[in-house]
């Protein structure tokens, strides 16, 4: 492993309160945090579906057209 300091992002999101519970419990029973099994469920199923980077040419490209066809979930996202 490198010694150098990975990037972090923060994830932040609203999600049920039994959903919540139910993770809770899950991580719990994994001896593990939630953080660390939330962590790990997304690694697996990036490695399971990996996707291909794409060059910035190509996403300055597409992203009008996605934009386009997302435009009511953009709407509501931005009115949160």
């Amino acid at each position: 492993m490198s010694n150098q300091a990975k990037e972090i992002t923060r994830f932040t999101f609203d999600c049920p309160t039994e959903l919540h519970f139910s993770v809770k419990m899950k991580a719990l029973s994994c001896k593990k945090t939630v953080k660390d099994y939330l962590i790990g469920l997304i690694c697996k199923d990036v490695a399971q579906d990996s996707i291909s980077p794409i060059k910035d040419s190509e996403f300055k490209k597409e992203l009008p057209a996605f934009l386009e066809k997302h435009k009511g979930l953009m709407e509501g996202l931005a009115a949160r």
